[in-house]
């Protein structure tokens, strides 16, 4: 799922009796969030095990059809 930051509207910012706090400011904010929420799955190794899980999955499919005794699969990064 992805925000749309740009669909954002906020009606009476100047009259907010709370913090004083705009749109641009709450997307810089939401955006940061993403980046580092990105950077700490990609350093926890969420990418190497989603790469593994996948090519455990397709080689079972692969087996399930085809005799790997005569077929080699061979995964290759893009």
């Amino acid at each position: 799922m992805k925000i749309d930051l740009d669909s954002f509207k906020v009606y009476h910012e100047q009259e907010s009796i709370y913090n004083q706090i705009t749109l641009e400011e709450n997307n810089e904010a939401l955006e940061g969030l993403k980046q580092a929420a990105e950077e700490e799955a990609v350093s926890n190794g969420l990418l190497e095990n989603a790469r593994s899980t996948a090519e455990t999955i397709l080689t079972e499919f692969f087996r399930n059809v085809y005799d790997l005794d005569k077929y080699t699969i061979v995964f290759k990064n893009k």
